[in-house]
């Protein structure tokens, strides 16, 4: 089997190539292991434990705009390797919870952010923003101010600047 992986003119010329690894696929390693030849023995490795050790965290990242007095919604989903399914509702003026269907925070190095581009709605003199902070192992909490108050209508309305929010967690 090992000369058959590492014969990449066979391969090739019988089209097996892939664009799109699978996280079953195998790759073919050399490990060290001085009792074979050359000092390597043949190995294999899955594709989705090599990503685990390049990538050493997974993550929700998604697109979000919110209007009127509806609760936020995802506008692109960027990347959702933690596999979550996620509850959006509105508390009140400016205030939304995001329920996660697993916990999610369960080290110091799990964290969320959130940005949003410059915005102001040429109404009220001050600027608006958002923060975002985790408040149990599968909620978080969002607060959209404008003009010093909670608002709505803030999160994804910056000109040009969509919201983005990233939740890592940390393997």
């Amino acid at each position: 089997m090992w000369a058959n992986l590492t014969n990449f003119f066979n391969l090739i010329s019988s089209r097996m190539v892939k664009k799109t690894l699978e996280p079953t696929d195998l790759i073919a390693v050399g490990t060290k292991d001085g009792k074979y030849d050359g000092g390597y023995k043949p190995t294999v490795i899955q594709f989705q434990d090599l990503q685990t050790q390049i990538r050493p965290y997974k993550a929700y990242t998604v697109s979000l705009l919110q209007y009127s007095t509806n609760p936020p919604e995802v506008q692109v989903e960027f990347e959702n390797t933690l596999e979550v399914t996620a509850t959006y509702v509105r508390m009140s003026n400016g205030d939304y919870y995001i329920t996660f269907d697993k916990p999610l925070f369960n080290g110091p190095d799990d964290y969320v952010t959130i940005s949003q581009g410059y915005y102001s709605d040429n109404i009220v003199v001050f600027d608006s923003f958002v923060i975002v902070r985790p408040v149990f192992l599968n909620v978080v909490q969002i607060i959209s101010i404008s003009g010093a108050l909670s608002a709505d209508d803030v999160l994804g309305n910056a000109s040009g600047s969509p919201c983005i929010l990233d939740i890592r967690v940390y393997n």
